[in-house]
């Protein structure tokens, strides 16, 4: 099983049903996703003590895709990115948060450096660190 990437957005204050559902409609439509019907994108997390600051109120962006990073280039990091800003234009007083889901450690703030350094190296060598791992263990 792949390890997943985790989207979150860190609001101060609740989003109202009305005001989420409006936010999670729009975040669907307006990026073009395709959501499974098991994935409720915008959730609130029902268990944030994992969390940073387990005050704020964390709604995860459940794309049910797997993690891209440095050490597993696998997931779709255009699409995170495309989906964090988004979320930073439609939220304004939110902040946009980014890990995998093996390691409580690896979910942080995902801004705008973050996100550029990251594309930078995905920009570079893509998804082929993790292919060649893949391929490697295939052919040994």
């Amino acid at each position: 099983m792949p390890m997943g990437g985790l989207l979150y957005l860190r609001v101060p204050d609740a989003l109202s049903e009305t005001a989420l559902a409006d936010l999670r409609a729009r975040f669907v439509s307006e990026l073009g996703l395709n959501i499974d019907d098991d994935l409720l994108p915008l959730e609130l997390e029902a268990d944030p003590g994992f969390l940073p600051d387990p005050t704020s109120h964390w709604y995860e962006a459940d794309l049910g895709m797997p993690y891209y990073g440095r050490g597993y280039e696998r997931g779709d990091l255009p699409l995170f990115v495309r989906c964090a800003e988004w979320l930073e234009a439609a939220v304004p007083d939110g902040e946009v948060w980014y890990g995998d889901d093996c390691t409580e450690e690896s979910i942080r703030p995902f801004e705008p450096e973050t996100r550029a350094e990251l594309l930078a190296y995905y920009e570079q060598v893509g998804h082929e660190p993790y292919d060649a791992r893949f391929r490697q263990r295939k052919e040994g």
